[in-house]
């Protein structure tokens, strides 16, 4: 599954290169102490619900600088880089999901971030936000998850498409920093321990967001793969249906910023 936010196999080479780059450089404005390591945030406090986003395998926090940029200036966010990426700290701790909510819910705390919050994420930052909701449904006001990793995904491309699989395998070893080797590595850890889906009264604030484009090496058993997992996300999230965005690749947020504003939009509208 690669890059857990390279999720898809054509994106994994833009992936692979990013994470041979260090990640995506960093726009934060502040560090704090976190645990056993120092965290790179930006939080800029505004009309509430805070939006906060949280990136793919491989990205920093400035893979939502095109969305940011746009945000009107009394909405209040907050993005950050997870440890080993941007302008953060490499870290001893533990990379599965259940560890990685925790962190940013303690991080959300620390800075003085108040409930309740949007959560945006993109490709294995979406499965990081939707573990987020099951831990803490009561700090959610909605939910926004752009092409998000499913739970079982590296187990269905390892069974139903070997050939990707192979693939992704290569470039874990080949071009993956060790902070992505981590949590690509530990991206199955403890999803058995929670529900097994978003609680009914969030479905009506939740939004998957898909891409429509597909780049070299999305064909065939991949793509099968990709659509049943995809399906899959309206009974783990309650959603009624997908919503397709024209002329994206699986960096949605960067391709058509538009489309995340607005599906931002409507769930702060609605709070």
């Amino acid at each position: 599954m690669l890059k857990e936010n390279c999720s898809f196999i054509g994106a994994l080479f833009l992936c692979g290169l990013a994470v041979v780059l260090t990640g995506c450089s960093s726009s934060a404005t502040k560090l704090t102490n976190l645990g056993n390591t120092q965290l790179a945030y930006q939080y800029h406090a505004g009309a509430g619900p805070t939006v906060v986003f949280q990136a793919g395998l491989g990205d920093g926090q400035s893979t939502w600088s095109s969305v940011v940029a746009k945000l009107p200036p009394t909405q209040s966010y907050f993005t950050y880089d997870r440890p080993g990426y941007g302008s953060s700290g490499k870290t001893t701790a533990p990379r599965d999901p259940c560890s990685i909510a925790t962190e940013q819910h303690q991080l959300l705390v620390q800075s003085g971030v108040k409930a309740p919050y949007v959560l945006v994420g993109h490709s294995i930052g979406g499965l990081y936000e939707y573990v987020y909701a099951l831990k803490y449904p009561d700090e959610v006001a909605g939910i926004i998850l752009l092409d998000p990793t499913h739970p079982e995904h590296w187990k269905s491309l390892e069974s139903d498409a070997p050939l990707a699989a192979g693939l992704v395998k290569t470039m874990r070893y080949t071009v993956f920093s060790m902070a992505a080797r981590a949590e690509f590595d530990a991206q199955e850890q403890c999803l058995a321990s929670l529900p097994p889906k978003l609680p009914a009264s969030l479905a009506a604030h939740t939004q998957l967001l898909v891409s429509t484009k597909a780049n070299p090496g999305e064909q065939g058993a991949f793509q099968v793969v990709l659509s049943k997992l995809r399906q899959d996300w309206l009974r783990l999230t309650g959603v009624a249906q997908l919503t397709p965005v024209a002329d994206s690749t699986h960096y949605i947020q960067k391709d058509r910023p538009d489309a995340v504003l607005t599906a931002i939009g409507k769930l702060t509208a609605k709070q």
